[in-house]
């Protein structure tokens, strides 16, 4: 598993904590406003477990306070 953020000390106490558990895990900076942090971490998933055949972008915008039923965006 690769996955990012833009919160690298948090990431990379997730990726220890995964690693413990399951095995393997990739934390990597990424800004997902970046086409350069992008590229950098899809050719750091290409060269650590070959083609990409499945990408889960699942960028998320907290908006603390207001109950996620009342959201617009």
């Amino acid at each position: 598993m690769i996955f990012g953020d833009i919160t690298d000390a948090e990431g990379q106490a997730v990726e220890v904590e995964i690693c413990a558990a399951f095995g393997e895990a990739h934390y990597r900076g990424l800004d997902v406003t970046s086409e350069d942090d992008w590229r950098t971490a899809v050719d750091f998933a290409v060269a650590t477990y070959g083609p990409l055949y499945i990408l889960i972008n699942n960028a998320v915008i907290l908006i603390l306070h207001i109950p996620t039923e009342e959201r617009t965006t």
